[in-house]
């Protein structure tokens, strides 16, 4: 009897081992705009992204559209998905705004998510050995405002890691090796509708004045998310005549739509030739919501006596189109 009491006592003291689970190495969830998120147009690019993700074969993934067009929102729903239910050891995100940093960036920010100390003094090759080795568990890194493309390599995701994965949005055709490409489409007219009266709120829906000038107003925007969503609050609690005035002024600049002004600015600088500039600043002829033809751009350069015709071709590549 006192040996199965001191057998009991010795078994109390036993830990019990069990297997850890695996650490998730995140970056923080994304904040998003729920109004966007309960769009059918995007929720069946979200629900692709994510069907996607479970497919072994696509390794590299591309979003392509405009600017304001939803890429980013739809990044956001998938990777907080991502993010909750733990489809990945390892989790990314990483939004690019310097060119000429775009390697040192991603590095930085999955070294920081991996817990690892930065010294200034490693080398970009330094530790893209330790980011190959970490990540040969099945992680995730989602790449915003992709502009050229990025050597993968160069900062330690090897395409024989046999479960990580990359998604990059962008606004122009990627150059890169992609497995999968989806093209994000302008809001049709009835959610681009639902978006602004959510983003007006629906007391106002109710004018029947208000809501003559509202679906001018709507097709301005050319179904663009942002637009609307921008457009709408201001326009939120406002009187009539304040409507009408945002109808009148709808093709000048907003001043809230400075970010995309300064995107157009930014590839306007980028030329140095006088002609060049002159084709960029022929476009503000056209209504911000109308789509052009490439064919159609470049006859009307060419009328306008812009550019010799050795030159068009390599405009051309590097010109700003909706197609």
């Amino acid at each position: 009897m006192a040996e199965a009491t001191s057998l009991k006592n010795e078994l109390s003291q036993i830990t019990i081992m069990r297997n850890k689970p695996p650490t998730v190495h995140r970056s923080h969830r994304w904040n998003n705009d729920v109004r966007i998120v309960n769009l059918p147009s995007l929720k069946n690019h979200v629900e692709t992204l994510i069907d996607w993700l479970k497919e072994e074969r696509f390794k590299r993934i591309y979003v392509r559209g405009p600017l304001g067009i939803g890429k980013t929102t739809i990044m956001k729903i998938v990777y907080n998905n991502v993010y909750e239910y733990r489809q990945f050891d390892y989790t990314f995100r990483v939004t690019l705004t310097d060119e000429s940093r775009i390697s040192r960036d991603i590095q930085e920010v999955i070294w920081n998510c991996l817990g690892m100390r930065m010294d200034e003094n490693d080398h970009l090759d330094q530790r893209a050995a330790v980011i190959s080795e970490k990540l040969k568990e099945k992680n995730v890194l989602f790449l915003d405002e992709v502009s050229s493309v990025v050597n993968l390599e160069e900062v330690g995701i090897k395409r024989n890691h046999e479960h990580g994965k990359v998604v990059f949005a962008c606004r122009d055709k990627y150059d890169g090796h992609i497995d999968s490409d989806m093209i994000v489409q302008r809001l049709c007219k009835k959610d681009a509708r639902k978006l602004f009266w959510e983003s007006v709120g629906s007391d106002l829906e109710k004018k029947r004045e208000i809501k003559r000038t509202a679906e001018q107003i709507i097709d301005l925007c050319g179904g663009m998310p942002s637009i609307l969503s921008l457009i709408g609050k201001q326009l939120e609690r406002k009187d009539i005549a304040q409507w009408r005035d945002m109808k009148r002024n709808s093709k000048q600049p907003w001043q809230e739509l400075e970010e995309y002004y300064r995107s157009l600015k930014l590839v306007y600088n980028r030329f140095t030739e006088a002609d060049y500039k002159r084709c960029l600043l022929y476009w503000a002829i056209f209504p911000f919501s109308e789509e052009i033809n490439r064919d159609y751009i470049i006859d009307c350069w060419t009328a306008e006596q812009f550019l010799e015709c050795q030159r068009l071709g390599k405009l051309v590549t590097r010109a700003y189109y909706t197609r």
